[in-house]
């Protein structure tokens, strides 16, 4: 007996082989089928790519590492709302951006509990 799911995406019931595997679900695949996944990626030309690194003087938008110090491509930072591209980050700090669910809030209240317990203390 073949295993088979249903998409949360395009609702269609497909063969296991069509979802990726993911060891956080109980049955050990994504919930979204390759192909829905492969639509919903954020896709960039190289030259737009390129005019955005250009623009950014080859650093990330949020910390400023350089691409050489950083040793990897940047991420291509994007508005879940509406798919506009904001900028190029590295991994952490567009890790930090997605965790805190894209939420200013959040991250303003991030920043003030840094700065209340920015004191050291010295034994």
């Amino acid at each position: 007996m073949s295993q088979k799911k249903q998409c949360n995406t395009c609702a269609q019931i497909k063969h296991f082989s069509a979802f990726s595997k993911n060891a956080r679900t109980a049955d050990g695949r994504r919930d979204e089928c390759s192909d829905c996944r492969a639509k919903k990626r954020r896709i960039i030309r190289a030259a737009d790519y390129d005019a955005l690194f250009v623009s950014q003087g080859g650093k990330c938008a949020i910390c400023g590492v350089d691409s050489v110090s950083y040793g990897r491509r940047f991420s291509v930072d994007h508005d879940h709302n509406d798919d506009s591209i904001r900028g190029l980050l590295c991994h952490h700090c567009n890790t930090i951006i997605g965790m805190a669910d894209e939420e200013v809030t959040i991250l303003q209240s991030a920043i003030g509990y840094l700065k209340l317990h920015n004191t050291k203390i010295v034994s």
